[in-house]
């Protein structure tokens, strides 16, 4: 199961990435592909922009399917489709792996409860009409990357490296490689260098993301992801669930081998009648992320997986005044971010100029998710992710920069892809 696993996070990173190069200007006003379609998957993005906004949108459908997908398997989102989890799990590799027998040490047995916390946050927020969740729900976070930052330092890097072979003027080099350029050109590199303000920024963020995994093997996942966080919240009482039988000895190798921080076994030299205690009390079934991988290893053959089984999972513990705290910090983010002269209608920064198309200001806002993929289609590079021009609300929402680029008339790109 551990392969198909890994098969299945290989297909959906190749087909994310795919459809990301896809989002670009072909030549023609029309993108032909549903590259919008993991966004469509998000239940995040999806409940928020319904409490934000105050409407429905059918064309969320995806994100429903996974919400079932979850209420039935688990967080098998997390596990198996998620492009940003199996960037963590690629970067988690390089972490020298623990040789001993002895169990990994772990950064904190209640980090994970952050991840709950901002959740709650959020989801609060956007009843009072604030749209946060696009600032740390994980697809939107990296299409926001790739596209501001990641894929303009690739292109440059690309075109840099070619314009320097050019000029070395070696005849069977330079021809060479004007066959590859121009290979590349039509698969892989956009049809101009994109140029986004605070690209340094957004990158330099996403990669102290990735290095978390450094320290422990899907931090972000396990300690931060709020997306993450819903989907565990549903998986609790999903029907298929982990068991663990009377053979376990404590011997830690579930452990070793968990992607989710949901298995912790306790020690091997633990009495035989509490080591089923401690099972059912330090089992986390919303942390797991259905990897399958603490089956394998076991050398009791003591876990297993399967439909209706009797539920072991450790209670939730979140603690009262922690989520009364994300709660009021939610109700007070619409006042705190609303106290500002650019809130008010028709007194807007002058220079804030929405994309063609744009919704009002107010509702704008509440929809908007900062995922960047307008700007990346934008194909005179003048929608730029804004910082302060709309309040601390509308950082890195799109803003249209004329001294940068034009609107181009005939282009609505940008709304298609929103």
């Amino acid at each position: 199961m551990a392969n198909l696993r890994r098969f299945s996070q290989a297909l959906f990173l190749l087909l994310f990435l795919w459809l990301f190069l896809q989002t670009e200007s072909k030549g023609a006003n029309e993108l032909g592909y549903p590259v919008k379609i993991f966004l469509d998957a998000d239940p995040l993005i999806w409940l928020t922009t319904i409490l934000a906004s105050r409407s429905f949108y059918g064309v969320f459908v995806l994100a429903i399917t996974v919400i079932v997908a979850t209420a039935m398997l688990g967080r098998v989102f997390c596990g198996w489709v998620c492009p940003l989890g199996t960037l963590h799990h690629l970067v988690g590799k390089l972490k020298k792996r623990n040789v001993s027998n002895k169990q990994v040490s772990f950064s904190s047995p209640h980090l994970y409860r952050i991840k709950y916390l901002l959740l709650t946050f959020l989801i609060v927020a956007a009843l009072f009409g604030v749209q946060l969740a696009g600032l740390f729900d994980p697809l939107a976070l990296l299409i926001r990357s790739l596209s501001l930052a990641l894929y303009p330092m690739f292109s440059y890097a690309l075109r840099s490296f070619f314009d320097g072979v050019y000029t070395w003027d070696v005849k069977f080099i330079t021809v060479g490689s004007e066959y590859t350029y121009s290979f590349l050109k039509k698969t892989v590199l956009p049809f101009s260098q994109p140029l986004f303000l605070q690209g340094i920024f957004i990158g330099l963020i996403f990669f102290l993301i990735l290095a978390l995994n450094l320290r422990e093997k899907r931090f972000w996942c396990k300690y931060i992801c709020p997306l993450g966080a819903f989907l565990g919240l549903l998986s609790r009482y999903a029907l298929l669930k982990r068991s663990v039988s009377e053979d376990c000895n404590g011997c830690g190798a579930c452990q070793r081998s968990c992607q989710g921080g949901a298995c912790l076994p306790g020690s091997p030299d633990v009495a035989i009648p509490d080591k089923a205690k401690i099972k059912k009390k330090e089992w986390k079934g919303a942390e797991c992320l259905m990897c399958l991988n603490c089956d394998d290893p076991c050398p009791k053959n003591a876990v297993s997986f399967g439909f209706f089984r009797k539920p072991t999972s450790a209670t939730l513990d979140l603690g009262k005044r922690r989520v009364l705290g994300s709660v009021l910090a939610g109700m007070a983010a619409a006042p705190l971010l609303r106290i500002t002269p650019l809130a008010k209608t028709g007194v807007a920064e002058p220079t804030l100029i929405r994309p063609p198309g744009a919704l009002a200001e107010e509702m704008f806002i509440k929809r908007c998710v900062k995922c960047g993929e307008c700007m990346k289609v934008c194909i005179t590079g003048g929608l730029q992710p804004a910082f302060l021009e709309a309040g601390l609300e509308g950082i890195w929402s799109p803003v249209l920069v004329p001294r940068i680029g034009y609107c181009e008339f005939r282009c609505t790109l940008c709304g298609q892809v929103c």
